[in-house]
């Protein structure tokens, strides 16, 4: 018998069935970061700054707008951008929309970290994505809905507090 068939793992299924298991999300994290920390350092790269590179190629943002992207404090995700920064893969720019904050943009060496670095992540990805049951396009949807419902359930903390 399978793991996934053990009957544990079918009567944990069904207390659960009802419920987001937010335990179980956690762990998944941190799965999907060991996979990707473990195949980044076979190539010499760093899997956080490389999260930080990926999320401002999304385009110039704040450093408190990268932070809430990444799901992170201010100020690991400033320290973040000094090394990125400190390794011109990244500069600040003045913010045009408010003269005291600065926008951080990647810069051409940033650009090229970040596509030597895809061709492993698609490569985890793929294998992640050929072993699904439900479907990509499924996972999507439900990875969509899960960040949104996160996204509006912190912001509801945020007022109550």
């Amino acid at each position: 018998m399978s793991p996934s068939q053990s009957p544990h793992r079918s009567s944990t299924r069904s207390r659960t069935a009802g419920r987001l298991d937010l335990v179980e999300l956690w762990a998944l994290g941190q799965s999907i970061d060991r996979l990707v920390q473990d195949e980044l350092r076979r190539q010499s790269a760093s899997g956080t700054l490389l999260a930080v590179l990926a999320a401002v190629s999304r385009g110039p943002m704040t450093t408190s707008e990268l932070a809430d992207l990444l799901g992170q404090a201010f100020m690991t995700t400033s320290d973040q951008v000094d090394r990125l920064e400190a390794r011109r893969e990244v500069r600040r720019i003045p913010n045009p929309a408010d003269g005291r904050s600065k926008l951080i943009e990647l810069t051409a060496r940033g650009r090229r970290r970040l596509r030597a670095s895809g061709p492993h992540i698609r490569m985890l990805a793929n294998a992640i994505a050929e072993r699904l049951e439900t479907g990509l396009p499924a996972v999507r949807a439900a990875l969509e809905d899960l960040r949104r419902a996160i996204d509006l359930t912190a912001a509801d903390l945020e007022v109550g507090a």
